[in-house]
């Protein structure tokens, strides 16, 4: 497996209750930390009807990565700055590769003058290794930026809306990455710099066989199910049918499906929205399930994928808590190839949840 989180922000409603839904079991680690107002908004671009991103409040927003990386890693992501700093103070390192103990050994900075510096470890001292000079970001604009390090070798690249800009060599090696942070500001610098936000995040890893290097333009999309194959043994909060309680923007754990436990329910399947025409190839599904158990006893939920009803590619087999919670699963071949999933057959995907303990 290569990719380990990708996310588009449009599951968890807008404002404050955004922040902390993204906090309940998905890999974000810490959001605004001692202050700010890190939150999803509507998209800053006013050219993007209904669309959402997440505001980096101050100072960061953190993710944990869920498999510590001891050799590549990568961050994509769409960033957008309201306009550029004002000082080398305000200079945000908005894309910050740390380790465990949150020791920073890559950050991107982007300067007044819209150029970008990366500064990584050498030494054990954060170090200006490569430097843009010339402009490349501009104020009020969405450029995809994908930051790509081997902390085996010391050396890393930058990709800007595609394009190779910047590439370095000679930073610390053997540090295990497993943090990933989006600053509004720089490292060793109280100064805030200036509105700042991300959409269509993904983060990969050197492993496996399938999307373990620079992925360039990506868009991440949620596809959000539309209709009922089987709702097996479980039963519905409200009304007959159970799309329509998973379909939603924002939490709402006042509706949902029930399964009880005698005796335990057949899987619940459904089918969802189909891609935009204009996709041509597919890097990866993720599913991401919000549930919790009513007392505590046992209780284990799997889901899966499929494109056809009958191959199935299943996610870990989880148990649950009596907190309401995320879990999410990455699946990046199709099960019933062994190759990566189509658009044809993500146009025919069916997706299941099975309570098996």
């Amino acid at each position: 497996m290569a990719i380990q989180w990708a996310d588009d922000f449009s599951r968890y409603g807008v404002g404050s209750a955004s922040r902390t839904a993204m906090l309940d079991g998905l890999p974000y680690a810490v959001i605004d930390g001692s202050g700010g107002v890190g939150q999803v908004v509507v998209d800053p671009d006013p050219n993007v009807i209904g669309g959402r991103a997440f505001f980096i409040g101050i100072p960061n927003l953190t993710i944990a990565l869920p498999n510590v990386v001891t050799g590549t890693v990568g961050v994509v992501s769409r960033y957008w700055l309201n306009n550029l700093p004002l000082n080398d103070a305000t200079s945000p390192d908005t894309f910050i590769l740390s380790t465990v103990s949150a020791v920073g050994i890559i950050a991107m900075r982007t300067r007044p003058n819209g150029s970008i510096q990366i500064r990584g470890r050498v030494a054990g001292v954060l170090t200006v290794v490569a430097d843009s000079i010339n402009p490349i970001l501009q104020p009020s604009s969405w450029n995809n930026i994908e930051l790509k390090f081997n902390t085996s070798t010391g050396v890393g690249s930058l990709y800007v809306n595609g394009v190779s800009r910047l590439t370095w060599t000679g930073v610390d090696t053997g540090n295990a990455l497993a943090l990933v942070a989006f600053r509004r500001s720089n490292i060793g610098s109280s100064s805030i710099g200036p509105p700042a936000f991300l959409k269509q995040l993904v983060i990969w890893d050197g492993t496996g066989s399938e999307n373990n290097d620079t992925l360039g333009n990506v868009t991440v999309l949620r596809h959000k199910t539309t209709s009922d194959v089987t709702l097996g043994g479980w039963l519905p909060s409200v009304g007959a049918t159970g799309f329509n309680l998973l379909a939603k923007n924002a939490p709402n754990d006042t509706t949902f499906l029930s399964g009880e436990d005698v005796p335990l329910p057949a899987a619940m399947a459904f089918e969802f929205e189909n891609l935009p025409p204009d996709v041509t190839s597919v890097l990866a599904l993720i599913t991401v399930a919000r549930h919790r158990k009513t007392d505590g006893g046992d209780g284990n939920v799997q889901t899966g994928l499929s494109p056809n009803g009958v191959d199935w590619d299943n996610g870990a087999d989880r148990p649950i808590t009596t907190a309401f919670q995320y879990d999410f699963d990455v699946s990046e071949l199709s099960p019933a190839t062994g190759l990566r999933w189509t658009p044809v057959e993500v146009d025919a995907l069916r997706g299941r949840v099975d309570r098996t303990l």
